[in-house]
């Protein structure tokens, strides 16, 4: 035998007879546990939203950072180059990459290297100008990986 008890409230001209809740009421709606965090592929649209939001400062910033991502022995490697987006899909080896900004005599020099399987290409920025170089400084006139136009 079970027994409850039921709340007595006044009744102040019918107030406490309001429910705000319709009888087919849901708290959840059906879809709630397939959106936000709990949708099923959350993880990779968390991984889009990152890299979108990295993509974006790095091509707004003017020098940028470097994104690389490698599958199936093909690496993508995304940077900025004389303030200008840039992708490069190389196979292979080791890829390694490094950036310095400086002032000589009051232009900015930007210069980007990256070495794929051992091999150097030296992007320099000068005034808007990007020149490709391998290390020994001879001219690429195919633009390296990112192939970037020669002015």
């Amino acid at each position: 035998m079970s027994t409850w008890a039921q709340a007595q409230y006044p009744n102040y001209n019918g107030y406490n007879n309001y429910d705000p809740f319709r009888a087919d009421f849901n708290p959840l709606p059906p879809d709630f546990f397939q959106t936000g965090v709990f949708s099923p592929d959350w993880g990779a649209n968390l991984a889009r939203q990152i890299e979108r939001s990295i993509n974006e400062a790095s091509a707004a910033s003017g020098v940028g950072g470097v994104m690389m991502s490698t599958s199936n022995g093909v690496s993508t490697i995304q940077t900025t180059i004389g303030g200008r987006p840039y992708t490069a899909t190389v196979a292979g080896g080791p890829i390694s990459t490094s950036r310095n900004v400086y002032n000589n005599n009051g232009n900015v020099v930007d210069v980007f290297t990256i070495v794929v399987n051992g091999v150097p290409y030296i992007y320099t920025t000068v005034g808007g100008r990007t020149t490709v170089t391998d290390g020994q400084g001879n001219v690429l006139p195919d633009g390296g990986p990112f192939h970037v136009p020669q002015y």
